[in-house]
């Protein structure tokens, strides 16, 4: 990884490289192929609502000008994805920070909720830090959310 890592809102341009980055995390996070959008200037215009949105957000994590991460904020469902070969490098800390960020300073939702397997104990050591608290345990996951 180099030493620019660029955490910023995706804006419609980020279209096309965002559908790539959908393909390429398929087999390791919670994207599934019916998630991948096939029609290119819908999704950007769903790119521009959402940088306009007080109830959705997507957060960008781009090295060498390239996505390596994301989180998705839809009406208060948090998702962080972070490309296999960039974990431990802080990339999901720096998400989560801006992602919590715009959370308290610009969104309009009052709770931040997401699910995590109760076996990835890094995301949620690192959920913990952020302010998520555990409310509910499933088979295999954990419901934790943030409050304003």
């Amino acid at each position: 990884m180099s030493d620019e890592l660029i955490i910023r809102e995706a804006i419609p341009d980020d279209a096309n490289d965002l559908i790539e980055f959908y393909k390429m995390i398929q087999g390791y996070s919670y994207v599934e192929t019916t998630d991948i959008p096939n029609d290119i200037e819908g999704f950007k215009h769903n790119l521009s609502m959402i940088f306009e949105s007080p109830l959705h957000s997507i957060i960008l994590a781009l090295n060498d000008n390239e996505i390596i991460g994301f989180s998705n904020v839809d009406n208060g469902e948090l998702g962080i994805v972070v490309n296999q070969d960039f974990w431990h490098f802080g990339v999901g800390t720096e998400l989560m920070f801006d992602t919590v960020d715009w959370f308290v300073n610009n969104s309009e939702l009052p709770e931040l909720k997401l699910e995590v397997y109760q076996e990835n104990i890094p995301a949620i050591g690192l959920y913990k830090k952020f302010g998520f608290e555990s409310v509910k345990e499933t088979d295999k996951t954990i419901i934790m959310n943030k409050k304003r």
